[in-house]
């Protein structure tokens, strides 16, 4: 039941791995509805309102109230352009909308720095880390994401 999409990278994507690992409830009925309706995953999402997390777990009927790593991280490689870990390949959602990937390095980083007033592994951290970092990059919040985890899994801070 695998569908494979071209993105304008030219990049094959196969787009349901991920919502066949455990997060589509009634058997993958969101699945076959992305196949039998729409033109991709993306084309999908834009009929939810929201910002791209509220779409992506309204589709996957999971709840947009806990941090959903996974699913932003699926997100930022999706929408994030110009970099050399993400794909870059959906065109409809903008990375200014997207929230940071909250994981035990990037919270425990973050709280370090005080960009959060809580070390706890929550929606409401990855909201303010994200704030937090729009402050620097306006544009792409994001992008202090790397920086983040990366003091963090190497023990730095």
């Amino acid at each position: 039941m695998y569908k494979i999409w071209e993105g304008s990278r030219g990049v094959l994507i196969k787009q349901y791995p991920l919502i066949d690992c455990g997060y589509a409830s009634k058997k993958s009925l969101p699945v076959k509805h992305v196949v039998d309706e729409f033109e991709s995953l993306e084309e999908a999402l834009k009929t939810y309102p929201g910002i791209p997390m509220e779409k992506l777990c309204a589709f996957l009927e999971v709840s947009a109230k806990s941090p959903q790593k996974k699913l932003n991280m699926f997100l930022r490689w999706m929408i994030r352009r110009d970099s050399a870990v993400d794909l870059g390949i959906w065109e409809s959602f903008d990375r200014r909308d997207l929230i940071v990937p909250l994981d035990t390095h990037v919270c425990r980083v973050a709280h370090y720095f005080k960009l959060t007033d809580a070390e706890t592994f929550s929606l409401k951290n990855a909201r303010q880390i994200t704030v937090a970092l729009a402050e620097v990059f306006p544009d792409d919040p994001c992008l202090g994401d790397f920086a983040l985890f990366g003091l963090g899994v190497n023990g730095e801070i």
